[in-house]
């Protein structure tokens, strides 16, 4: 990390915004992500897989405890998948939810990753009907987590090739996070008018479970119970 901040020339074409997915500072025992190295300025977030409910990666016998990232996120399945459902470039934009004039290039960490892939794993095996409880920390990003389950599991099919969910519906009690959560689902929106806001009435909630509207983000509660009857 000292030496992408510190010992190589930012204006070098390979570290030009977007040409590469993400840069990795990896040794034996931690793992960091930037997808945008500017010098001094570089961001690292960790992509580390937690041990014993702190920071890092457990130890192993077997060889480096950083062997997941090679063996497994760069596996040919996982890389595909990485670049169909979880690589987005966006628009930052500020609190009012106005474009700054800087693009993003999102990458998972570690943990949005595992957690949206078992989730949807589990959701193709076992079908409907279970339930989930997903912790998270101040500053994890839990809006980018949700926004890429939503968009997975709008689109998920069986064995059989049948949709799985007929609605996702995102529901939140605070207005702040509501609006975060609709911005942010709907940045990952690859085609338009999937992902439907609930921003008026109880109304329009109910018009969209009634037309099934594929993704539905809300802090309106009265047609809940609706959703149970939504599958055809």
């Amino acid at each position: 990390m000292r030496q992408y901040r510190s010992h190589r020339d930012p204006r070098e074409p390979l570290f030009a915004f977007g040409l590469c997915v993400a840069h990795f500072a990896v040794d034996p025992e931690l793992v960091f992500v930037t997808t945008h190295p500017q010098g001094r300025h570089t961001r690292f977030l960790p992509f580390n897989q937690g041990c014993d409910g702190g920071a890092g990666n457990p130890p192993t016998w077997r060889g480096f405890s950083t062997a997941y990232h090679w063996e497994r996120l760069w596996a040919r399945e996982s890389v595909l998948d990485l670049v169909q459902h979880f690589l987005h470039v966006v628009d930052e934009l500020d609190d009012k939810g106005k474009k700054t004039g800087r693009r993003l290039l999102i990458f998972p960490r570690y943990q949005q990753l595992d957690a949206v892939r078992r989730l949807v794993t589990d959701a193709r095996d076992q079908g409907v009907g279970q339930r989930y409880l997903v912790q998270r920390s101040a500053g994890s990003g839990k809006p980018n987590c949700i926004a890429w389950l939503a968009h997975r599991l709008a689109v998920l099919h069986d064995d059989t090739d049948r949709r799985v969910f007929d609605s996702v519906i995102v529901m939140t009690d605070r207005r702040v996070l509501d609006r975060q959560l609709q911005r942010t689902v709907r940045q990952f929106e690859k085609t338009l008018g999937v992902v439907q806001p609930i921003d008026q009435t109880s109304k329009q909630l109910k018009e969209a479970l009634e037309h099934g509207k594929d993704i539905i983000v809300t802090t309106l509660f009265p047609f809940a119970p609706a959703a149970r009857y939504a599958r055809s």
